[in-house]
């Protein structure tokens, strides 16, 4: 089969198929070229469809299109992948999740700042969206394992909190042995 699917497809029980034009980086017009680091995670909230990793757009009628410009996450319309709000939402750095709990979205990963319509929230590695605009809920750091950036790559829920992990040892500038790559929200 030569159909291009950029990173994202559905499965029909007999083939997968392609969901719009998938996720891309603007840097050549061959869609097989242009899916960048694709897709982090994939969950649906509020009856949308997001997906969430390393790419610059989303959909759109081809590969440059910036009215698509959805850094690092966008969400499936049912047509195709759009924009959390507008173009250019997004974040400033790569997903590695996303999570739904308490009824909101949980996003974490390597970045530092999310951009909605109403401007920039500062979340270092961890933000919520609420389906119109994010909030801090605490700025990762550290140094676990050695070398490695702050992120949060893992998110499940376990005894009715929300658990994080992988390469943070604080959370708003706790003590550096306090966490050590995992910690619960509750």
């Amino acid at each position: 089969n030569s159909t291009v699917l950029n990173s994202i497809s559905y499965w029909d029980n007999s083939n997968w198929n392609p969901m719009g034009i998938g996720v891309w980086w603007p840097l050549t017009s061959q869609p097989n070229d242009s899916a960048g680091g694709g897709a982090g995670g994939l969950v649906e909230y509020n009856s949308k469809l997001y997906i969430a990793g390393a790419f610059i757009g989303a959909g759109g009628t081809n590969i440059n299109d910036t009215s698509h410009y959805a850094n690092n996450i966008a969400k499936w319309d049912g047509n195709d992948w759009n924009p959390l709000t507008q173009a250019g939402d997004g974040f400033n750095n790569g997903i590695g999740s996303i999570f739904v709990y308490k009824g909101n979205l949980y996003i974490g990963g390597s970045f530092d700042t999310g951009l909605d319509s109403s401007g920039f929230t500062v979340g270092i590695g961890l933000l919520r969206w609420n389906d119109t605009t994010f909030s801090n809920v605490g700025n990762l750091d550290g140094d676990f394992p050695p070398n490695a950036e702050f992120s949060a790559e893992a998110f499940t829920e376990y005894h009715v909190k929300l658990i994080k992990g992988v390469y943070f040892t604080s959370i708003d500038g706790s003590p550096f042995v306090s966490y050590s790559g995992i910690a619960a929200w509750i």
